[in-house]
């Protein structure tokens, strides 16, 4: 089912994947936002955002260790770009010899699902020039300094309208062992309408909400970009435990 956007506000100061440009996120409507301080040019590696990343942050999965998340120390920045850096360093290999290696870094991404009160799943339909519209929780990249929780909070108000109350760590993870950045997904309770949505022109958002059985069987779709997001809706579709795991870990009081 489809809802209508609140009305909508300013141009969002980011989105995903477009520069972050715009107003800071306590303006109102109407207010002309100053232009967000820009990415500096150098930083050294242990500033880089979520770099390194804690142990506890992978859960139990081992193949998400703290190692995937970390630059090696004298890695050396070669490009910088709006959102994405780019990273080589000299690795040695198993011969002994030693080879050029890359990352890439960006900002961290959160995103919240949120439960409406009528318990229904909200998320959005986003489309952006650059793609075709995807499935995704409201959601974008945090600014610098910002903690995970409250970006999360920020970017749903920003994409829905709606603020919650109470927002629910649900899981992290790293998407690709060269892209050195983190995933914070969350859970958004106790909704209430804010009225108000901060878009960029450069992105189309469309209210999206889901029963659970309409939400789990979300992960066939290829419409859901996120890869994580799609294992969990498939593990429960699969196994009736951890379907009624997530059941309960959405709908907790």
């Amino acid at each position: 089912m489809t809802l209508p956007l609140p009305t909508r506000e300013a141009p969002r100061a980011h989105a995903r994947g477009l520069s972050r440009q715009g107003t800071p996120p306590q303006a109102v409507s109407g207010t002309p936002r100053s232009r967000r301080p820009s990415y500096p040019t150098s930083l050294a590696v242990g500033e880089l955002r979520g770099v390194p990343h804690s142990p506890s942050s992978t859960g139990s999965r081992p193949w998400l260790s703290a190692k995937w998340g970390k630059l090696p120390s004298e890695a050396k920045r070669v490009f910088t770009g709006r959102i994405f850096s780019v990273w080589q360093w000299e690795q040695q290999l198993y011969n002994g010899s030693t080879a050029i290696f890359e990352g890439i870094s960006r900002p961290d991404y959160v995103c919240a699902i949120g439960i409406l009160p009528n318990q229904k799943l909200l998320l959005v339909e986003d489309e952006q020039p650059d793609r075709p519209a995807i499935i995704t929780p409201a959601g974008g990249q945090l600014e610098p300094g910002e903690e995970p929780s409250a970006g999360a909070g920020r970017e749903f108000r920003e994409e829905t309208g709606y603020e919650a109350r109470q927002l629910v760590p649900w899981f992290t993870y790293q998407p690709n062992s060269k892209l050195f950045m983190t995933c914070h997904f969350f859970i958004a309770r106790h909704l209430t309408a804010h009225g108000q949505t901060a878009l960029e022109a450069g992105e189309r958002i469309t209210l999206k909400q889901y029963t659970f059985a309409e939400f789990v069987a979300l992960g066939s779709d290829p419409a859901v970009r996120d890869g994580m997001l799609r294992i969990k809706l498939l593990e429960a579709q699969l196994d009736p435990q951890k379907k009624q795991d997530l059941h309960h870990l959405l709908y907790a009081r």
